[in-house]
């Protein structure tokens, strides 16, 4: 996570093969329009076509040009989450606010997402990452 210091970072595990995961990366992707200023949104793929079956750095493309999302921040993922469509916010400096696991719609992500980035930014005042 040291490469995304300075912003929030919701991370998304995804495969191709999961229902929900494929209905949810629209709304990554214009979350990623609306609140991308502030919040890095990274698709993490756990496996490809199959459950079994490793993702590839084609399958992130193929998935990042499928939902339109930014193709820099759709990587194969090595491990493999159990349960998925799972979600991770992490702050600016790599701690880990909020963790699920299941379908969220737009208006849980930008409530959750709004909620503790408020929490966060209300105990961290003296944090800046401006240059």
């Amino acid at each position: 996570m040291e490469n995304f210091a300075g912003y929030f970072v919701w991370v998304d595990f995804a495969a191709s093969w999961c229902g929900p995961c494929t209905r949810q990366a629209p709304l990554i992707s214009k979350l990623e329009d609306v609140v991308g200023e502030d919040v890095l949104f990274l698709t993490l793929l756990t496996s490809a076509a199959e459950p079994t079956s490793q993702a590839t750095v084609g399958t992130a493309a193929a998935w990042a040009k499928r939902y339109r999302l930014n193709p820099y921040l759709v990587v194969a993922g090595h491990e493999r989450a159990r349960t998925i469509p799972q979600h991770i916010l992490f702050s600016p400096l790599g701690q880990t606010l909020y963790h699920a696991i299941g379908y969220h719609t737009d208006v849980q992500i930008r409530a959750t997402l709004a909620q503790h980035m408020n929490r966060w930014n209300r105990l961290h005042p003296e944090v800046s990452f401006s240059e």
